[in-house]
């Protein structure tokens, strides 16, 4: 039997020391990982920021797979949870430091299909300063989305690592075009002098595209003595599009030898090649463009061509030969360049020149009619004005009719007083009426 006195002892034991441990003992809501999951995708708003508040002290690891597989929820499944929940799913990741989280976010910028999300986890890993996200941002460079290549060249621009040039030395050797090209969009960012020979080299390669890029790339990086280069591309390459972009580089840079080569490439039979030396010519400030202008235009039979040379020409108001012009006053379907053609007709001022005009009186387009009679102004010969005569007399059309009246005051002839009384005396129209009577009284007060 117990003496008394332990029997005491023991209880009072009992009584202070089992509250004590039973108050130790904390139940943690959080410690099952579904759990946690479950309430940070709540729908509830207190219930997500406890539990954010719960992985912002305890950055539970055993979290992170769910979150990963919530942030790579495909996007077509939209209305799944994993997917409407993926903008709290990355905030709880980012509560985790890198040395715990680093390896799953490079995991998830290999998974994802996303554009969009490929470029933000580049973004947020890069201020790691970690070398191991350097390569994994490398293979970006070869992905089909610009965005993503962009702004992988863009974030390996800042950390200077050499790394990643024998890999995009490996993408300048890639069997497949499109990766040749991703390689040198690399080099606008990346570009290094001690690969200069290798890209350079590129100029000659096999796909047309690849080689327009290294121009632009060359153009962006400013690469100095590669003038020869582009002029060769310019003058002999077998893609039109490489040789207008080697020629808008030299027009850019205002190259002496420019003009030579645009006067061979004016008429090549290939479309953008002509089209790019028309545009080059247009912007230069040379008397010698206006002759190959004209010369071309009798040839040439594409719309765009033949609207940049003719706009040119009435810029210019410079008409060294005239077949060119004719045949696009008479044939072309275009009416705005046949009245342009018509205008510029109206500067040469030569028997043969009048006469396509007088013939451009009868197109089936007033506004192309009244112009020929605004070019027939600049005639002071009995020819010209018999046709503006016949003009008043024998349209229809008001516009035409006026133009040509106007037309024979402007060219202050007395030949057409005769054959306007004619018209004056049978004409119904009243506003027509008045001007006739106004013009046939300067006529006679002038002349007569």
């Amino acid at each position: 039997m117990k003496p008394f006195f332990l029997t005491i002892a023991s209880g009072l034991l009992l009584f202070f020391f089992l509250p004590l441990q039973a108050q130790e003992v904390k139940i943690d809501p959080f410690a099952d990982p579904k759990v946690l999951f479950k309430s940070l995708t709540h729908k509830e708003a207190v219930q997500r920021e406890a539990a954010l508040d719960y992985i912002k002290i305890e950055k539970p690891p055993s979290l992170i797979p769910y979150l990963k597989k919530a942030i790579l929820a495909k996007k077509w499944l939209f209305f799944s949870a994993d997917y409407t929940n993926r903008p709290v799913c990355e905030e709880a990741l980012r509560l985790y430091p890198f040395s715990v989280s680093l390896k799953y976010w490079i995991e998830i910028l290999q998974e994802t299909g996303s554009a969009t999300m490929k470029l933000e986890v580049m973004n947020y890993i890069s201020s790691s300063g970690h070398r191991s996200i350097v390569m994994p941002i490398v293979e970006e460079l070869k992905n089909p989305f610009f965005i993503v290549r962009q702004g992988a060249a863009k974030i390996l621009r800042g950390r200077g690592d050499d790394r990643v040039y024998p890999f995009i030395l490996s993408m300048m050797n890639d069997p497949a075009p499109v990766v040749r090209v991703y390689a040198i969009e690399a080099m606008n960012y990346l570009y290094d002098s001690r690969f200069q020979r290798e890209f350079l080299n590129m100029i000659n390669d096999g796909d047309a595209w690849v080689r327009v890029s290294v121009i632009y790339s060359i153009r962006h990086n400013r690469i100095e003595n590669t003038i020869h280069i582009i002029r060769n591309s310019a003058m002999n390459d077998g893609d039109g599009r490489v040789r207008f972009a080697a020629i808008n580089f030299l027009l850019e840079n205002r190259d002496p030898a420019l003009s030579g080569i645009l006067t061979k490439a004016i008429n090549e039979h290939d479309r953008i090649t002509r089209l790019s030396a028309v545009n080059a010519f247009s912007k230069l400030n040379l008397a010698m463009a206006v002759t190959y202008f004209c010369t071309r235009l009798q040839f040439e039979e594409d719309d765009e061509i033949k609207e940049i040379i003719v706009d040119s020409l009435v810029h210019r108001e410079s008409v060294p030969s005239t077949a060119g012009i004719v045949k696009v006053l008479r044939g072309d379907k275009d009416v705005s360049l046949r009245v342009k053609a018509a205008f510029l007709l109206g500067l040469r001022r030569d028997i043969q020149t009048m006469y396509s005009l007088i013939d451009a009186l009868k197109d089936e387009q007033d506004t192309v009619r009244a112009e020929a009679c605004n070019s027939l102004a600049n005639y002071q010969m009995i020819q010209a004005t018999d046709a503006l005569v016949r003009a008043i007399s024998g349209n229809k059309s008001r516009y035409v009719r006026s133009a040509a009246l106007y037309a024979i005051v402007k060219s202050k002839t007395r030949n057409a007083t005769v054959g306007l009384f004619d018209i004056f005396a049978h004409e119904q129209e009243p506003v027509l009426r008045d001007h006739l009577y106004k013009t046939l009284r300067e006529l006679i007060v002038k002349y007569h």
